[in-house]
């Protein structure tokens, strides 16, 4: 370098140098700020968030990775010894285990299991999980850059809605879709040149996790006002950036978009082997909720329906890569706190992946359901959908039962060693592994819900009662618990206890529902009883006043509001108001043989004999056992002259009721 070179490069230097002290001092006279320490918990590489070690947060015993973030007291090497069986685990932080210790992790539990069948094979489990909600493609970016090098011959992914309803962002490209319509007005798509690749963002958060990591960054940057500025500018931008990349329009939203998918009744997505439905307008359960009597609904979550179908997309590109190194790949479903402590009701919206060689599906939720309505002892963190370490027990001993079962592991035979989870030395190992846990957990009084829950499962209400009490003594503003009361008090018929609780609830949130939530479950519930009363006495208009006049939208079971006031309009011969609500009734509950046999009797009354005929088979279709069905549709038959058709329909009657004298008597006159 030619001196006159260096002379401009040392002054350029200094004079960077000097700028920096200027704006340092300005910023700490002019706008002075308080520094606190933010340390950096994840890196991103990749585009993927991987553990750093000793990773701690406040619910946290101390999490330590090795190296190359695998959770472990100690280094974990690439290279698999020879006659090992290894697996990977992937997936969020409840698989990664916040808030248990090393020895209380389900897979330390696994890997214990699975060597205890002395098969005469070392099986290792390897905990790759991070912190946050891991999309799929995150998965796939992961296993491609880094988690081969560990020749896993198993992968578990667990995954959650969360994952798969967030949106991918501009991670998944796809160079084509194909559509094929079918004449019933289905509509099949398939993404062609599927291609995932890092947001465009993940080298700045790398650099700002690695500036974190210098030995000298608490006495420089640490301490930097300057740095301390950018760094939050960085922040916010990241943030605004993650924000538009999950509200980006996905490319098969876009599609839909483009295609009117209005007119279909039924959409599916191919992908390789795979298919999934995303919408279906005779389901209630279609992804993502998309009802099938409220259009405006489904307009509100289509797009949400695509953001699931990029997830099985990305899916799908996972067990490919799995593949292609001769692995295989179990993905596991995460059950949900509210789900398993009977607050909600689990949906099952998740998809199953069809059985393959290498690719297997299956869900923790129903084991972990049915378990915590029989076993008062804690699987989750409360409030939380992080697993207490019984959780983690069970989640092992499930997955050791799958993993042998379907022979997902190198056995010639199913062993004899299937574990027996509600084995009462069994029990005893749970009560043991949560000892600790519910002596020193939050909220108080944990036990007093568990038996709550497990008394409310067995129709010991009075008990359920008693245990929900003793827990609220302690947590009074678990508004949730308040709800669950009341429902308690309800199935006792003590309604002045169900208000009471319900209108406390009504005036709370939680991790579970929001304060507006509460508020609609309370005004339904209390609407439902008024309407119910008003019906039992008889009075039909104030029935349908107290419906028109209610102000929340009715998310769950209106079907049997419709059929209320269709019914309280009937009575008082409103027969074309009555109409209207019956068919709403039946629109959104399609299946129920009395609201049609209802519609037939409205459509006889109006005269109109074809749809009332209509209406009674259809009734008649779902329970043959109706003899009011048969008797309006011989009238109905008669009044269109079908004689024969009146005749045998007469006769279903006394099949059922072999005294009634009105069929007895049509049939006499009839048959003459």
């Amino acid at each position: 370098m030619k001196p006159q070179a260096i002379k401009h490069f040392k002054a350029i230097f200094f004079a960077f140098i000097l700028a920096i002290i200027f704006f340092e001092v300005s910023l700490r006279f002019f706008s002075p700020q308080k520094i606190s320490s933010i340390p950096s918990t994840l890196e991103s590489k990749y585009g993927v968030p991987l553990n750093r070690a000793n990773l701690t947060t406040e619910i946290l015993s101390p999490i330590k990775t090795s190296s190359n973030h695998i959770r472990s007291n100690h280094e974990t090497p690439y290279e698999k010894k020879s006659n090992t069986f290894r697996i990977l685990a992937l997936g969020d932080s409840v698989v990664l285990g916040l808030g248990v210790k090393e020895e209380e992790l389900w897979t330390f539990h696994l890997e214990k299991l699975l060597n205890n069948l002395n098969l005469g094979i070392h099986f290792e489990v390897l905990n790759a999980a991070a912190v946050g909600q891991v999309k799929p493609t995150r998965h796939f970016l992961y296993l491609k850059n880094e988690g081969y090098k560990f020749s896993p011959d198993l992968v578990i992914l667990g995954r959650t809605q969360f994952e798969l309803n967030s949106g991918i962002g501009q991670e998944i490209k796809i160079a084509n879709i194909r559509k094929k319509e079918t004449d019933d007005n289905k509509l099949k798509i398939y993404p062609e040149g599927i291609q995932i690749s890092p947001h465009r963002n993940y080298r700045l958060t790398w650099l700002m996790g690695q500036i974190n990591k210098l030995p000298f960054y608490g006495w420089t940057f640490g301490k930097s006002h300057l740095y301390t500025w950018f760094r939050s500018y960085m922040n916010s931008y990241l943030e605004e950036t993650a924000s538009q990349e999950a509200d980006f329009k996905n490319q098969i939203f876009k599609y839909l978009d483009q295609i009117d998918w209005e007119k279909y009744k039924e959409i599916t997505l191919f992908v390789g082997s795979q298919e999934f439905q995303i919408l279906n307008t005779n389901s209630n359960y279609t992804l993502p909720y998309l009802s099938p009597g409220n259009l405006f609904y489904r307009k509100n979550n289509i797009e949400n329906a695509a953001h699931f179908a990029m997830g099985y997309v990305a899916l799908n590109e996972v067990t490919n890569l799995v593949s292609e190194w001769g692995g295989k790949t179990l993905l596991m479903e995460i059950p949900v706190f509210a789900d398993v402590m009977g607050f909600t009701k689990n949906a099952n919206y998740l998809p199953r992946f069809k059985k393959q060689e290498s690719v297997y599906s299956f869900s923790l939720e129903n084991d972990f359901i049915r378990f915590q309505k029989t076993y008062p002892t804690p699987l989750h963190i409360y409030d939380d959908n992080h697993w207490a370490p019984g959780g983690h027990y069970l989640a092992a001993q499930i997955i050791y039962n799958h993993l042998v079962l379907n022979r997902l592991i190198p056995v010639k035979e199913i062993p004899s060693s299937l574990i027996k989870i509600g084995d009462p030395k069994n029990l005893k190992i749970f009560n043991k592994i949560n000892e600790s846990f519910l002596k020193n957990s939050k909220p108080k009084n944990y036990l007093d819900l568990l038996n709550a829950i497990v008394h409310k499962n067995s129709g010991h209400s009075k008990l359920a009662i008693d245990s929900y009490l003793k827990f609220l003594k302690e947590n009074n503003e678990e508004f949730e618990i308040h709800l669950q009361l009341a429902k308690a008090y309800n199935s006792i018929r003590n309604i002045d206890e169900v208000f009471k609780h319900m209108e406390i609830a009504s005036k709370g949130k939680s991790k579970t529902r929001s304060n507006k939530t509460y508020k609609r479950i309370y005004a339904a519930f209390k609407m439902q009883l008024e309407l119910i009363t008003h019906i039992k006495n008889k009075k039909f208009k104030e029935a349908i006043d107290l419906f028109e006049n209610y102000k929340f939208p009715i998310n769950k079971n209106k079907h049997k509001f419709f059929y209320w006031i269709g019914l309280s309009n009937l009575e008082l011969n409103n027969l074309l108001e009555a109409e209207n609500y019956l068919i709403k009734a039946i629109k959104d509950k399609p299946d129920n043989s009395l609201y049609h046999l209802i519609l037939g009797d409205i459509y006889y009354q109006r005269k109109k004999y074809e749809k009332a005929i209509i209406s009674l088979n259809n009734s008649l279709s779902l329970n043959k056992n109706q003899k009011k069905a048969y008797s309006l549709s011989a009238l109905t038959q008669l009044e269109l002259g079908n004689k024969n058709l009146a005749l045998s329909a007469f006769k279903n009657v006394l099949k059922i009721d072999p005294n009634n004298v009105l069929a007895l008597n049509q049939i006499k006159i009839l048959s003459k």
